[in-house]
């Protein structure tokens, strides 16, 4: 399998928990109500893609950082070193989150004082985020495969 297969499966895995998704349901519910794999792949590929769309900036301002905890799980879980190097840099960051706020959305104040960190401070982290680019989700894509047919 080549990388843009496996890349595939990660994208399947997400376009299939979110097809069955209810419209008003909360993010939470949402989380709470998938297989275990499509929960993880939710919960990487959501802090992936926001990451890289719009730095840790977006994640957090767009309600995702509210499972901060459920993140760092995940990424233990996985073990590899790029997910340990993810789990430094929300390290970091976890302290100017309100991580016990429920995800309302976007543009509500997930920032325990009010904008968040300086720029400088998110701009290097995004920076790192970015330097594992695709060693990561090779790691990724290799920890969702992992799953027993019986866990997807």
């Amino acid at each position: 399998m080549n990388a843009n297969d496996a890349l595939d499966k990660w994208e399947e895995l997400l376009e299939k928990a979110y097809n069955n998704r209810p419209q008003n349901e909360s993010y939470e519910d949402f989380l709470d109500s998938l297989p275990t794999v499509e929960r993880h792949a939710v919960l990487l590929g959501t802090m992936d893609g926001q990451v890289k769309n719009g730095g840790w900036k977006q994640w957090v301002g767009n309600g995702y950082a509210t499972q901060l905890q459920m993140v760092l799980r995940v990424l233990k879980q996985m073990g590899t070193d790029s997910a340990q190097k993810v789990v430094g840099m929300l390290r970091k960051l976890a302290p100017y989150i309100d991580s016990e706020m429920e995800n309302r959305g976007t543009f509500h104040r997930y920032w325990k004082n009010g904008d968040g960190p300086d720029e400088d401070f998110l701009s290097a982290l995004d920076d790192e985020y970015y330097a594992l680019d695709e060693a990561f989700e090779k790691e990724v894509i290799a920890y969702l495969e992992s799953f027993s047919p019986s866990e997807k």
